[in-house]
């Protein structure tokens, strides 16, 4: 601030100087509103240092992927949970539903589902299988029915 206070009077100064040694004529107006000008910037400089020096720490960048990280992880958890709870409904033991995610992302957007039929015990129901496991994890996920893989059937 004491800097700033300085510069303001050193500058009114020399334009004092300046106006006592410049003739009068058609420089003398040109000079004038340079000199101006000039004192002007200095007048907002605290402004525009004040946006310069506005910075962003990267530790808060960080604890915010962290936060992206553990909520989208919690959501994948708790997606594959119920879609495994969806098919014992359905008398299908056994599956394993393997969600496929960006989890740093702002918003959660799933890219596949993965679903190991190898061990599922269903008894006797075996008859379309593939298709009742891609229907169920299609009622829980707004994705293609292409980007649902199961396999072991």
């Amino acid at each position: 601030m004491k800097e700033w206070i300085l510069s303001i009077v050193g500058i009114v100064f020399i334009c004092v100087v300046v106006e006592i040694i410049i003739p009068d004529g058609k420089m003398c107006g040109f000079i004038k509103h340079s000199l101006s000008l000039f004192i002007l910037f200095v007048m907002f400089q605290p402004i525009s240092n004040f946006f310069n020096n506005v910075k962003i720490d990267s530790n808060d960048v960080n604890l915010d992927s962290n936060f992206l990280y553990n909520s989208n992880q919690e959501k994948i958890n708790l997606l594959e949970k119920d879609i495994v709870l969806e098919l014992e409904k359905q008398s299908i033991n056994g599956a394993c539903v393997i969600i496929n995610a960006n989890i740093f992302a702002e918003s959660f957007v799933v890219d596949s589902v993965y679903v190991d039929a190898t061990s599922v015990d269903c008894g006797e129901n075996k008859f379309d299988l593939k298709n009742r496991i891609i229907d169920t994890v299609l009622k829980f996920l707004d994705i293609e029915k292409g980007s649902v893989v199961v396999y072991g059937v």
